[in-house]
């Protein structure tokens, strides 16, 4: 049995780069599934791991986000990956309307009483950073 291992200290929204998400790619497009399978996780296997997966499946099937996040919902109903990882990944899939992502990730996560429109400026002032934009909306 062959097991290979490769470990990235990714603790927060901050420490996944593309660059990151590119060498896990490299090392994971260059195995054999027909002999096995691949495990990705992390502590609860609902955001990192799941930008990782994401990103493989919008490299390797040339699959948006959109579709990447429907296909592994179907198998994984509890992933939520964080807004900061999606719009990372929004900048390699140009179709993807981040701005709505966003309003619609705060209005249905967090009890927000400011219009859309005002909530967009507000998202794009504070670069689409969600844990800056949480923490200026409740301090």
């Amino acid at each position: 049995m062959n097991i290979f291992v490769h470990k990235y200290k990714i603790y927060d929204d901050y420490d996944i780069t593309i660059n990151i998400l590119e060498d896990i790619y490299n090392k994971m497009s260059k195995i054999d599934l027909s002999d096995g399978n691949i495990l990705v996780h992390c502590v609860h296997g609902r955001s990192r791991s799941v930008c990782v997966i994401l990103y493989y499946l919008m490299k390797q099937r040339d699959f948006n986000i959109s579709k990447a996040l429907e296909f592994v919902k179907k198998a994984r109903p509890i992933v939520h990956p964080s807004p900061n990882y999606i719009k990372l990944l929004s900048n390699i899939d140009n179709t993807f309307d981040i701005d709505n992502y966003y309003i619609c990730y705060l209005t249905s996560n967090f009890d927000i009483q400011i219009p859309n429109n005002q909530l967009l400026n507000f998202i794009k002032s504070n670069s689409y950073d969600f844990n800056k934009i949480v923490n200026e909306i409740y301090l």
